[in-house]
């Protein structure tokens, strides 16, 4: 019986200064670790930063090492081109390869270490962060694996951040994110309210001065918004891959003006899936948007919209997103080498459902080959593989889309109704005398298709020389701009 014991003692020794051993060794390589992942991380934020125009960046790292754990802190600095936010944070680091904090809950799964993190709440915070509740309004917990993937969530408690020009207001919500070594890998985000309010110079910065002038406020409100993103980096640095989708029961924008009443827009369920594929050298992308938008809380009924890209030169697409877009010069060089690759364009469908009926375009372009010199010398139609555009309108439902944003401005709805019924009738009259409508008992509709020997439009053939220039000139207007 006693040697039995003496074993048990034995093993549970053993065990214990392997463990002390493994959590002193750990949190003498931490530091280094912990450094170099915050340093990935921050690269990968930097990155996605030129697309957001939001620089993200841990700073300021200091660790205090002991055994079994080791104290932190650091700053969360945030950058825009209206807001510079610096939050503290301190924690704790638990050293591997059996963290305590992971103990505590009987996850015996080794890590390297297992981390908990607050906001620093002093005076500095509290004139930025007003929280509602007697928790963090920000915290972190995180584990890092030996192969040094990091796993984790970031909890919002319900609070208000302000700042010279921005307010944000959040309820509960979570950030989760599952890392690689390189501190890439899926996020899950999940708000159950989440409201900005813009005024100021960040109010210019969104409108990009497109009427700002006249605006007092501009408010952003969200209701159960969620999201989720798997993006890799490409070899060339601004070009990812991967898909990631938004969903938000009612996104609202407030549009307050000084002397004009307020106006709003709404997508209520609301719906964005965004893929991107690499093939060789080219990309491809897929975007699909469902709402049901709202103009002044009046429906314009369900809109859809999918588009397609394919055959993107990966190494011009690179080069357009580092060009300034004002330079309009290298703009419109690169756009017309991104032709040279063939590009694919399909939009199917841009569709609008209401009450009254259906208004549908689809839309397939895909160039054959970009020799602008047969173009000149009329032969535009040899830049085309394939060229299709078409569009479906039940007159009713396009009435009701009249009707409907005459009354939301105001207009009683016999008058909207009327308006709207002469406004289409005068379209109508004047695209069949043009040939650009064809008008079927109560449906109108517009087709054009390549063919050999020029485009059918409406059913009627139109020979390549009469085409002209027309198209072309469409084209490099669109690729300079």
């Amino acid at each position: 019986m006693m040697k039995k014991l003496n074993i048990a003692v034995g093993v549970i020794v053993a065990f214990g200064i392997m463990w002390i051993s493994g959590a002193w060794y750990t949190g003498k390589s931490i530091e280094d670790q912990y450094q170099q992942q915050i340093s990935k991380i921050n690269h990968s934020w930097q990155q996605q930063s030129q697309f957001s125009g939001i620089l993200t960046q841990i700073e300021d790292v200091q660790v205090e090492r002991g055994i079994f754990r080791s104290d932190f802190r650091y700053r969360l600095n945030i950058k825009s081109h209206s807001l510079n936010l610096n939050l503290p944070f301190e924690g704790t680091l638990y050293h591997g390869p059996l963290p305590l904090n992971q103990v505590a809950i009987l996850n015996l799964v080794p890590a390297m270490f297992s981390t908990s993190a607050k906001l620093v709440e002093n005076e500095e915070t509290a004139k930025r962060i007003q929280t509602h509740s007697n928790e963090s309004p920000i915290s972190i917990v995180a584990t890092m694996s030996y192969r040094q993937n990091v796993k984790g969530e970031t909890t919002f408690m319900p609070a208000q951040l302000t700042t010279d020009d921005i307010q944000l207001n959040w309820d509960k919500g979570r950030l989760q994110f599952d890392l690689n070594a390189l501190g890439i890998g899926q996020y899950d985000m999940d708000f159950t309210k989440l409201n900005m309010v813009l005024t100021d110079y960040s109010l210019k910065a969104v409108m990009a001065d497109n009427g700002a002038e006249h605006l007092k406020k501009m408010t952003i409100e969200f209701d159960h918004l969620k999201s989720s993103s798997d993006m890799q980096p490409t070899v060339l640095s601004l070009l990812y891959t991967g898909k990631g989708k938004i969903s938000t029961d009612n996104l609202r924008y407030v549009y307050s003006y000084s002397t004009e009443p307020s106006v709003t827009a709404d997508f209520a369920k609301l719906t964005i899936d965004f893929d991107a594929k690499q093939d060789k050298d080219v990309m491809n992308y897929a975007l699909s948007v469902t709402t049901e938008p709202k103009f002044n809380d009046y429906s314009l009924g369900k809109l859809a919209f999918a588009l397609n890209t394919e055959h993107l030169s990966v190494q011009t697409l690179n080069a357009i997103l580092a060009t300034d877009p004002n330079d309009e010069k290298i703009m419109q060089r690169l756009g017309l080498e991104l032709l040279q690759d063939q590009p694919h364009v399909q939009i199917k469908p841009l569709s609008l459902n209401n009450n009254a009926g259906k208004i549908e375009a689809n839309v397939d372009i895909a160039l054959f080959e970009s020799d602008f010199t047969k173009a000149f010398n009329g032969k535009i139609l040899s830049l085309f593989k394939q060229l299709s555009i078409n569009l479906n309108v039940d007159k009713a439902a396009a009435v009701e889309f009249l009707s409907i944003l005459e009354q939301s401005t105001g207009q009683n709805k016999v008058n909207a109704d009327i308006q709207a019924q002469q406004q289409i009738d005068m379209l109508v009259t004047q695209g069949k005398a043009q040939g650009v409508i064809v008008e079927k008992d109560n449906e109108l509709s517009l087709a054009i298709g390549l063919e050999k020997d020029g485009i059918n439009f409406n059913g009627n053939i139109i020979p390549e020389e009469y085409i002209g220039m027309a198209i072309l000139g469409l084209m490099m207007q669109g690729v300079g701009h």
